[in-house]
């Protein structure tokens, strides 16, 4: 009897600038639900341009793929679904193709950054300028107590952003027609606007739902809960749909 044995990876791909502590209590809330099989992974900072990063991710992770990933890391895990096999991408306020979504995104980042460090954090590869108290607004809209922001934020890659977002300017090519994918947006994202996540679950024919919070939400013990139920049944879904498309075992 032949079966698919292949296991799936399941990965959870950071924003730029991030790095892969950022997925600490949603992975605390998956494995409490019985998925403790999600790897966070951090990009080497060698890695700045997205054809590169995802090459390094398909061959790290060569088979079936279920995607979770936040901000660029969106865009990466689109970038890889044109490589290898990704069943599906639950998409944390993604960053889509479009110019529209990058004129946002630097508007935001110019209103509490500056013009020069907003421009250049988001396409000039130069990093989060962690110095500026705007990054902090920018990612969790003051939602936090200063100590605690300061904490998350220590976190943040101090070298230039692995991946910039003026890629989201390329074209993309079609979602793959087998992958199954969610969308979800925060509702006081200050980065990721509308045009970038609508871009976004048009391109992967997704349903886009709407959360309360920050860009950086799921970071929250509170929306981590939430994320994660949305998570497991995105991916038993998309489970589902792999099956069907597999078709019955064959029998010798």
């Amino acid at each position: 009897m032949e079966t698919n044995t292949t296991k799936t990876s399941k990965l959870l791909i950071p924003g730029a600038g991030h790095v892969a502590a950022c997925y600490d209590t949603l992975q605390h809330e998956l494995a409490s639900r019985g998925e403790g099989d999600w790897q966070a992974v951090t990009l080497p900072p060698s890695l700045h341009r997205l054809p590169d990063a995802a090459a390094y991710l398909e061959h790290l992770y060569p088979g079936p793929k279920l995607i979770v990933a936040h901000s660029l890391g969106g865009l990466l895990a689109a970038r890889l679904a044109e490589l290898g096999q990704v069943l599906g991408i639950c998409a944390l306020a993604p960053v889509g193709e479009g110019l529209a979504g990058s004129l946002t995104a630097a508007a935001a980042a110019i209103r509490y950054l500056g013009l020069r460090q907003g421009l250049r954090m988001l396409f000039g590869g130069g990093g989060f300028p962690l110095g500026e108290p705007g990054v902090g607004r920018l990612l969790y809209a003051d939602h936090l107590a200063a100590a605690e922001q300061a904490r998350r934020l220590s976190r943040l890659r101090r070298e230039p952003l692995t991946i910039r977002l003026g890629d989201a300017l390329l074209p993309q090519r079609p979602a793959p027609a087998a992958m199954h994918n969610l969308v979800l947006a925060f509702a006081d994202d200050r980065l990721v606007g509308k045009a970038w996540t609508n871009a976004y679950a048009r391109w992967a024919h997704a349903e886009l739902q709407t959360m309360p919070g920050p860009h950086n939400a799921f970071e929250d013990e509170g929306q981590a809960a939430v994320v994660a139920d949305h998570i497991l049944n995105w991916c038993r879904q998309a489970e589902q749909q792999r099956a069907v498309a597999a078709g019955p075992a064959t029998v010798h």
